[in-house]
């Protein structure tokens, strides 16, 4: 596990592809804006980066060359602290031997204990073997980025008198419970980030054996535990032969980035011949490694919703080939933790491996067992059998949807774009209308309102189109044009098409290919940007490649949808505990909530929106919103603009627009007085009254950025509706 550059023995100096074939790398590639800003010498200038492996204010963060240092450095201090008496370090059977390079140089005892099928330590075993072998070190994993909960590892280790190591060296950074139970964590950016070398290793005082300020103090400082490893005699002049310098990491990164590849090297499914080997880098970091990190720092998110997306793309590709019968393991779902690598079983393993190989795919073996684990086959049954039964590939930040569909889609026929048929602009507002009220989802910006609001204000030029199948509509779609320097038409589709039900996956692929092809194509004089009504999964992410819809980044749109046909007391049920009691508060004061649709009400509303965001860098289209109203008013459909009043003046008000059968919270706004009533948790609970009672049957909370407004966030999910996420957007051009 730890200290391992690559996912497995059998992948340890396999090259990336060769030039002439889809370019599938093994390790993400860095930009060149970081790549050259390291070699410059330019570091990221937030000061307090290293919080970001941090679970404690109070944890100590330090870095080392790879994470089996991280690991031998902990052993060493376990050892002083009892006199140099031989310690024994408990680790799962399921881990990379050449990560126990270091630990068995220092001539610790090591013992295997057993994992189950969900890669947890099997507790049964532990308080078996523990009467034999007593812990003084417990390695608990946390495998591929999922989080093991460590609580009853915590208990384990505290009746032992154990310190307790999370290996998270899957982990990009501290996610739910990762790194709060242990007293040593271990991570290992370089598996994860584009840089040459660096683990981080964080100490923590008030973990299972509860250290101690104290005895973070008699550890030394971060900088000195490189040289606390220098000077350990034993193996020391062996490792420092390999420095942790990146000139070579830089040669090869800028080769691979020019297109120039090396062959990938012939490697077999079976690890049971003699191992390479074990050659680590020194201890020290690099200069440039951590150049690297700091500037990687800002970009965490956006690496882990590549692997996010590249995971559900290839599992979603995978699944149609039949030549090689792949079941996917340790997929996030609807957990949130960021996938290091995608993992597989297959009734033959062996066999689907060397196809994959064959093919030029980059498939791996993990992990490279113990031989004391291969020796004992019956105790460590669970162990040799993962071992046997699953493959790996990269997933990692720097693929592209472009990439890996060349690389794993199935030989199967194209969409054919011609079983359906488009119908433009011969459609009016009442017409429309109906259309929107037969989608499976609604939304505001597919609506007429919005698209002549848009016209007016941006001057847009508005198409409404609906697609024909075989047997009659299948979707409807509005979109803006407009010309650019008098040559290009620049197209936008903002959540759209919406399809209507039981509409096949096929004609939906058939209807989006139909659309991409009618308004893309540079060669046409055409630019596409499309943000389709895709929930975010494989299968979407199939279609928009399909489609020649390129996308650069990973933002999309995600919100929470309530379904109001449910009866007031399930929606009150399925409140979050602290929003119930909010409302039950709010309710108390006994204030009355007024339907103000006049056109003072709104301005008060919606000045007190733009002071609300001023200075905050926010785009507010007040003059949109203004017309958009307008537009409303003239389809006898004003939206609902609800508000309570202390004293004559508004104190809180919302705007919740209807389109189709849903409804969209649009705007909001609470002063003192309100939030000293907990005003907006009554208008948003009158407003889902009211909506349901019009018989609206849904009701968008208007859009949820837990980064940049977690608090907003957390608020809107608290009223317990379903979230959704949307595919993103793109270029088809």
């Amino acid at each position: 596990m730890v200290g391992q550059g690559d996912c497995s023995a059998g992948a340890r100096g396999a090259a990336a592809l060769s030039w002439w074939n889809f370019m599938l790398n093994l390790a993400p590639q860095p930009d060149w804006r970081p790549f050259l800003l390291a070699l410059l010498g330019q570091r990221n200038a937030t000061p307090d980066w290293q919080r970001h492996w941090q679970s404690g204010a109070e944890d100590v963060v330090g870095f080392l060359s790879r994470s089996a240092w991280s690991l031998a450095l902990v052993a060493l201090w376990r050892r002083e602290l009892d006199r140099g008496r031989q310690i024994c370090v408990w680790v799962p059977d399921y881990y990379c031997n050449s990560s126990l390079e270091p630990l068995r140089r220092l001539d610790v005892r090591l013992h295997f204990y057993p994992v189950t099928d969900e890669l947890a330590p099997n507790y049964v075993k532990c308080r078996e073997q523990a009467r034999q072998f007593t812990p003084d070190l417990f390695v608990h994993v946390h495998y591929f980025g999922r989080p093991v909960p460590a609580s009853r590892t915590r208990e384990f280790c505290n009746h032992h008198g154990a310190w307790l190591i999370e290996d998270a060296a899957h982990v990009l950074c501290p996610i739910g419970d990762v790194g709060k139970e242990g007293d040593f964590v271990l991570y290992s950016p370089h598996k994860l980030l584009a840089m040459p070398a660096g683990a981080v290793l964080v100490v923590r005082p008030d973990g299972s054996s509860r250290l101690g300020k104290e005895m973070l103090r008699c550890l030394g400082a971060p900088p000195t535990w490189p040289r606390q490893l220098a000077a350990w005699d034993t193996g020391y002049k062996w490792m420092q032969r390999v420095r942790a310098g990146g000139a070579a990491w830089v040669v090869k990164r800028l080769l691979q980035k020019l297109g120039v590849r090396s062959r990938p090297s012939a490697q077999p499914f079976d690890d049971t011949y003699p191992p390479a080997p074990v050659v680590l880098p020194s201890p020290t970091v690099s200069i440039y490694a951590i150049r690297l990190l700091a500037l990687a720092v800002p970009r965490l998110t956006e690496v882990a919703r590549w692997r996010e997306r590249n995971l559900m793309l290839m599992d979603e590709l995978l699944s149609d080939r039949a030549d090689l019968r792949l079941i996917p393991v340790m997929h996030p779902g609807g957990q949130k933790w960021v996938p290091y690598i995608a993992s597989y079983e297959a009734p033959n393993a062996e066999a689907a491996y060397l196809v994959m190989r064959q093919s030029g795919l980059p498939a791996a073996t993990w992990p490279d067992l113990p031989p004391e684990v291969v020796a004992q086959p019956k105790e460590h049954s669970v162990a040799i059998r993962l071992r046997a039964q699953r493959i790996y590939l990269p997933i990692h930040q720097s693929l592209r949807a472009s990439t890996l569909f060349r690389g794993l889609a199935s030989a199967t026929s194209p969409t054919n774009r011609n079983v359906v048929k488009i119908g433009w602009n011969t459609w009016d507002r009442q017409q429309w209308d109906e259309w929107m009220r037969l989608a499976e989802t609604s939304n505001l910006l597919q609506s007429w309102s919005y698209g002549e609001a848009k016209a007016v204000v941006g001057g847009w030029k508005v198409r409404r189109g609906v697609i024909f199948g075989p047997q009659g509509p299948l979707a409807c779609v509005q979109v803006l044009q407009k010309q650019v320097g008098g040559l290009m038409t620049m197209t936008r589709i903002n959540r759209g098409p919406l399809f209507f039900h039981d509409t096949s996956p096929e004609l939906r692929a058939a209807a989006l290919l139909a659309l991409s092809r009618t308004l893309g194509g540079w060669y046409k004089g055409h630019v596409l940007s499309w943000a389709p009504e895709l929930a975010l999964n494989g299968r979407s992410l199939v279609m928009l490649e399909q489609c020649g819809v390129r996308q650069f980044s990973t933002n999309s749109w995600e919100t929470s949808l309530i379904d109001l046909h449910q009866d007031e007391i399930q929606l009150r049920t399925q409140l979050a505990g602290r929003w119930r009691n909010m409302l039950t508060i709010a309710q108390r004061q006994e204030v009355i909530v007024e339907c103000l649709n006049d056109e003072t009400s709104f301005e008060v509303l919606l000045m007190h929106c733009l002071d609300m965001l001023r200075g905050k860098q926010v785009n507010f289209p007040a003059d949109l919103y203004r017309e958009l109203r307008r537009q409303l008013i003239l389809a006898q459909t004003p939206g609902m603009l609800l508000a309570i009043r202390a004293g004559g003046e508004i104190i809180s008000a919302i705007w919740v627009v209807r389109h189709g059968n849903t409804a969209t919270y649009l705007l909001g706004w609470s002063g003192t007085q309100g939030r000293r009533w907990n005003a907006h948790y009554l208008l948003l609970w009158d407003a889902m009254l009211r909506l349901k009672r019009l018989g609206v049957n849904g009701f968008d909370t208007g859009g949820i950025d837990d980064e940049n407004t977690s608090g907003i966030a957390a608020f809107k999910l608290g009223l317990g509706g379903v979230r959704c996420s949307l595919v993103g957007e793109g270029w088809c051009y």
